[in-house]
């Protein structure tokens, strides 16, 4: 089964906070749904039964975080929350993953490690509903009828694909939507594959680049490689090397990404411990 859209409950007394999350989580997949207090996040909890996630602030007026922590867990078990701590909230921090939230996150929010429970989190839904992860791809190619065949070949193998016909408008494209895979031929007018590749590796590590070379490009490939790339390809294509290069991309990002979220596993682990362990004052 392939995996669905998550829909995910923001509860913040900031809309400025609020808003900020709401880019980054819907560039990320995400339907989001947003309230600004605790009162509000459980009666949308109790009238929407695809929300599966919910983010919120531990201090706020009125009911705080850790109290709608354990009305959640109460009324549904499953779903996942994670807690958004001020500086000097860590005990609370602590408090709330031992009643069971799923992760915690200090203020002000850092992207790679709000994407980071964001991947856990989807990692262990996959596990639970039998998902299968879906990778998209940003195809970039100034060609029109190649880039619109290599489209159609892709979405029969299953891949989700976006297209742009030179690097300025891939960017953007990259910058406005969740891509785990490029493509890209190394000349095209304009922004460059090269430059397409030094320039989302510098703003996103998440993802992987397969360049595509034409005749004469080999010194070019080996400094991509160098520069990040995970693979390149000669012109003109082959169809079954392409298909190899798109499981490999896909095989390095299962594995850093599994190795980064139980890292953050052994992590929270650790800080539990530690509080155990602290003596009384």
């Amino acid at each position: 089964m392939v995996e669905a859209t998550s829909k995910i409950l923001i509860i913040d007394d900031d809309p400025g906070t609020v808003g900020a999350l709401r880019n980054i989580l819907e560039k990320d997949g995400f339907e989001v749904v947003e309230v600004h207090s605790g009162t509000e996040g459980l009666a949308k909890l109790r009238e929407d039964a695809n929300i599966e996630l919910v983010l919120t602030d531990i201090k706020m007026p009125g009911m705080d975080g850790m109290s709608i922590l354990r009305n959640i867990k109460e009324m549904r078990p499953g779903v996942e929350v994670i807690m958004v701590t001020a500086y000097g909230d860590y005990d609370m921090a602590i408090d709330a993953l031992r009643s069971n939230a799923f992760d915690y996150l200090k203020k002000p929010i850092d992207i790679d490690d709000l994407l980071g429970a964001i991947g856990r989190f989807r990692e262990r839904r996959a596990v639970r509903k039998n998902f299968f992860p879906s990778y998209r791809v940003l195809l970039l190619d100034d060609e029109d009828t190649q880039r619109q065949f290599l489209q159609r070949l892709l979405e029969d193998e299953g891949y989700s694909v976006v297209t742009a016909g030179n690097g300025e408008d891939g960017i953007k494209i990259f910058d406005r939507e969740k891509i785990d895979i490029i493509v890209t031929d190394i000349k095209m007018p304009g922004m460059s594959g090269m430059e397409v590749l030094y320039k989302v590796k510098r703003t996103n590590a998440d993802v992987e680049v397969i360049l595509v070379t034409g005749h004469g490009d080999q010194n070019v490939a080996i400094e991509a490689l160098r520069g990040g790339a995970c693979d390149y390809l000669k012109k003109p294509i082959d169809l079954d090397e392409l298909i190899f290069a798109l499981q490999k991309a896909k095989e390095r990002l299962k594995l850093e990404r599994s190795l980064k979220y139980r890292n953050r596993d052994l992590r929270l682990l650790k800080e539990m411990n530690q509080a155990t362990q602290q003596p009384v004052q």
